[in-house]
């Protein structure tokens, strides 16, 4: 029988909608958005810092996962993008690079060798060798896009 530590609160979000908190981990660094306040909190579980960025350029981020303590890839529901941001330690933000015309994505993810997935709510795949070359094919079923960028 396992034994469970009793869990930490790290943060509390208020809830008035139907919004959900998205939460992504890299090693020790947490990443979370607060949809409603539209702002990524980290927070580093090791010496218990916690940053807040505010996210006022994008839509509604809908997915976000963490490519280091300070990369994460956003998936921005309204604005049909994926962006890559690095994140600095005064709470400001840098778009990396940004990938338009991916119809409303939602939760992304990436694989070993960089390949970067983002469910949709359409029936879409999207192949993409760069960020400005895209080719797109249509499923009876799933939403799941195929990224591939090369920096």
């Amino acid at each position: 029988m396992s034994v469970w530590e009793e869990p930490t609160v790290l943060t509390t979000f208020q809830r008035v909608d139907n919004s959900v908190v998205l939460v992504a981990v890299f090693e020790n660094m947490i990443a979370a958005i607060d949809p409603l306040k539209r702002e990524l909190m980290t927070f580093n579980t090791t010496n218990h810092q916690k940053v807040v960025f505010p996210l006022n350029r994008m839509g509604k981020p809908n997915g976000i996962h963490m490519l280091s303590a300070d990369t994460i890839l956003v998936a921005d529901h309204n604005y049909h993008t994926v962006t890559k941001l690095n994140l600095h330690t005064d709470g400001s933000t840098e778009a990396l690079w940004s990938c338009e015309d991916i119809a409303k994505p939602s939760g992304i993810c990436t694989d070993k060798s960089g390949l970067i997935y983002v469910a949709s709510y359409t029936k879409n795949i999207y192949y993409h060798q760069m960020v400005s070359q895209a080719r797109q094919y249509r499923l009876t079923e799933g939403s799941i896009f195929f990224i591939h960028l090369k920096e």
